[in-house]
């Protein structure tokens, strides 16, 4: 699976015989106009922000896709504070400093925009039609209120039996895998990370976050391969050539929104009636809804205080906001009230779901498999939890930074490390003035309205000021660089104490766009930890599985076979 479809853009870019003459003549004009734009940056006062010619379509992708921490230190080494980076064609201003970043995101002179076309294409609900409740100020506010309800307190304590069970059946395979490979009686094998978390993070987002439990008649296997073919070609080349990966996504989504149409067909009248009900007030439809969860909400939020994990009683689950409510009525909140836009609306919302937990899942694992100190402080943990509060994996439990301090610990510090996501973007709605340059904050540059400006997480963790010493000499930071200084820079501990917990860690957003689903993301984290580090020792069968991916950007992508892990019995 070639994300980029790196081979699709040469094959038609590539022209054979291309003579040497012509080659010459090419290679003179381009360093003519280099040394002519040279000469105009150092008779002007605008700092330049980066180079001045990048690979057409690809952009900077392919440094990126091969390191993208070093890369984008380098480039903020080199042209300082504010610089672009451009994406498929599409130029980026990455901002680092805390003054610049504070409008854009807080929307003010800002709001958030995903610039690429083929992600446009595949999430819009009809051709032409697109869709984003965030970038909808008037929207925005009550949708985050109802998918905080959904998961809050006694969302997820609703929500943890169905993880767990989803979990425990993908965690029976993993163990069958390695009775059938000859492995040690009563281990395991995971026999592709990547593989295994994908698909998990699909049944989790399926029947778990947007709660569709697959009817018999809808084939499962299918449907869960359509979602995945789906995924990749959010982030494919723009080109919807035959046999592409965004060509291959759009039928997906058609297969997708026709089997998910008959599923949510009574959630959208329901919900229509409501909205009826409201006087098509989407403020008052959401007072209505959160305020009747929140009345049945009380008693569970109590009883997850206290450690009981009750089944969900019926009132409550009639009464229980859900992800399903929150994506169909902001959908209805823009206009979109049809069964196409209702599916669309879930559709979405198990997207959302499946890429965060695919990436969080696979980024942690993989640093845990890679230390053994850090699993055996975990496992340490989990005997003291089993002995002072049961073995049940409750949500007080997984909730409580309290209880399980060092688990919370590593699930932050591997995000922290290796962030789910590299961060949102922004367009400006107005100019915007930015410190630019070599000379800090003294150097000054106007942004226009329109252009995108993006908080690059990785950068902005390597740029820390309590883990950063300012050094600016070396390619990666050391609390950053865990390809040469792993003990170094996965270190759990530096969470467990105020002078040496980071103060950056953006993995998640912040303000009003703080990812509503990342306490859910959390818990699942930690959940499939506990379920795994309790009964075995992870080991990687290629231990430099991450140095030798052949993808970093925007996800990790192993090489193939070296993602294999072994479940060793304690």
């Amino acid at each position: 699976m070639a994300v980029f479809g790196f081979r699709e853009l040469f094959a038609s870019m590539y022209i054979p015989g291309l003579s040497p003459v012509l080659s010459t003549i090419t290679c003179l004009a381009g360093v003519l106009l280099f040394l002519a734009w040279q000469r105009h940056s150092r008779a002007t006062s605008v700092p330049r922000l980066g180079p001045l010619l990048t690979i057409p379509l690809l952009g900077d992708v392919a440094w990126l896709a091969a390191d993208p921490t070093r890369f984008v230190f380098g480039r903020f080494q080199r042209y300082g504070p504010t610089f672009i980076l451009n994406l498929m064609g599409v130029p980026l201003y990455v901002l680092t400093q805390p003054a610049d970043l504070r409008g854009p995101y807080r929307d003010q002179g800002a709001e958030p925009d995903v610039p690429f076309s083929s992600f446009r294409r595949l999430m819009e609900v009809a051709p032409g039609r697109p869709y984003d409740v965030q970038a909808d100020k008037a929207a925005h506010g009550p949708w985050r209120r109802m998918f905080l309800s959904a998961l809050g307190p006694a969302g997820l304590q609703a929500l943890l039996p169905r993880a767990q069970a989803v979990m425990q059946a993908h965690l029976a395979q993993w163990e069958a895998a390695g009775t059938a490979a000859g492995g040690r009686s009563g281990g395991g094998c995971i026999p592709s990370l990547f593989r295994q978390v994908r698909l998990l993070s699909v049944d989790l987002a399926i029947e778990v976050i947007a709660e569709v439990p697959l009817p018999p008649g809808v084939e499962r296997i299918a449907f869960r391969e359509q979602l995945l073919c789906f995924l990749d070609g959010l982030f494919g080349l723009p080109l919807a050539l035959p046999g592409s990966s965004v060509a291959r996504a759009l039928a997906a989504k058609e297969e997708l929104v026709a089997a998910l149409g008959p599923l949510v067909a009574a959630d959208r009248q329901r919900m229509a009636k409501r909205w009826r009900a409201a006087g098509s007030s989407y403020a008052a439809l959401v007072d209505t809804l959160t305020a009747a969860s929140a009345a049945v909400g009380g008693s569970a939020a109590a009883e997850a205080a206290a450690g009981v994990q009750a089944a969900e009683p019926s009132a409550a689950a009639a009464a229980r906001v859900t992800v399903r409510d929150a994506v169909i009525s902001g959908f209805m909140a823009l206009g979109f009230e049809s069964e196409r836009a209702a599916a669309v609306s879930v559709l979405h919302a198990v997207v959302a779901g499946a890429d965060t937990t695919r990436f969080a899942l696979f980024n942690t694992l993989a640093l845990v498999a890679m230390s053994a100190r850090v699993q055996e402080e975990i496992f340490a943990e989990q005997e003291r939890v089993v002995a002072e509060h049961g073995p049940e994996l409750s949500a007080r439990v997984l909730g409580s930074a309290a209880i399980t301090p060092y688990l919370d610990a590593v699930v932050r510090e591997a995000m922290r490390l290796l962030p789910a996501t590299p961060g949102n973007m922004r367009r400006l709605t107005a100019d915007l003035r930015v410190g630019a340059g070599r000379g800090g904050p003294a150097s000054e540059l106007v942004i226009p309205k329109g252009s995108m400006v993006w908080r690059f997480v990785p950068l902005m963790h390597c740029l820390d000021p309590v883990l950063w010493d300012g050094d600016t000499s070396v390619d990666v930071p050391a609390h950053m660089d865990w390809r040469s200084n792993f003990e170094g820079a996965f270190r759990p501990e530096r969470w467990l104490s105020e002078d040496t917990k980071p103060k950056y860690y953006y993995t998640f957003g912040s303000d009003n766009h703080l990812c509503v689903g990342q306490n859910l993301a959390y818990m699942e984290v930690k959940l499939l930890l506990a379920m795994l580090l309790r009964k075995y020792r992870l080991q990687l069968h290629t231990p430099d599985m991450l140095a030798r991916a052949s993808q970093m950007f925007p996800f990790v992508i192993p090489r193939r076979g070296t993602d294999r892990v072994l479940l060793e019995p304690r």
